[in-house]
């Protein structure tokens, strides 16, 4: 309960990841939540009043190279999730950071940046609400500096950018309704 926290806005998971359930709740607008490895359990979290509109949460995926997520992350009435790679070493990256599972139905936008690419498996971001999708912030190159991502049925028009630097793969064909790329 992050309420109880005294001001902190923020959580580190172990350096191992985290393997069973982690209910993060009442967290303030703006919260950050980091991990420096795979997480294959279960991280949910909530705020402690998200009943505006443009509610953020940052999550932070921090390592040498890229590595797989394949527990779940559910954030709850979060409208801009903010997804940031941290690369900690100068050796040449072989793989993207891979989220496998990312639930947030009312994402509307979302940015994704760092050194890291990253890959949103087939149930992250599913939803349809997303109507921008940034990753022009990725700076690696190649593959593993790239970003790749199959929209759910986008219920309303879309931007989405890929990085700049990196090899993209985005697949739009569930939209209902016109993307930009």
């Amino acid at each position: 309960n992050m309420a109880n926290a005294d001001g902190i806005n923020n959580l580190w998971s172990p350096a191992a990841g985290v393997s069973g359930a982690l209910v993060i709740n009442n967290v303030a607008a703006g919260f950050s939540y980091y991990t420096q490895g795979a997480n294959t359990g279960s991280v949910a979290i909530s705020g402690l009043d998200f009943s505006g509109s443009s509610d953020a949460v940052n999550l932070y995926y921090q390592a040498g190279d890229g590595f797989a997520n394949t527990g779940s992350v559910t954030l709850n009435s979060v409208e801009v999730v903010n997804i940031h790679t941290v690369d900690t070493t100068a050796a040449a990256n072989t793989a993207q950071v891979s989220i496998t599972t990312l639930t947030d139905t009312a994402a509307v936008t979302v940015v994704v940046d760092g050194g890291l690419g990253v890959s949103l498996g087939a149930t992250a971001l599913a939803g349809t609400a997303i109507t921008s999708l940034d990753a022009s912030g990725l700076t690696g190159t190649g593959a593993p500096g790239g970003f790749t991502w199959t929209t759910g049925a986008l219920a309303g028009a879309a931007t989405i950018k890929g990085s700049a630097a990196g090899t993209n793969t985005v697949d739009f064909t569930l939209a209902t309704k016109a993307v930009t790329y």
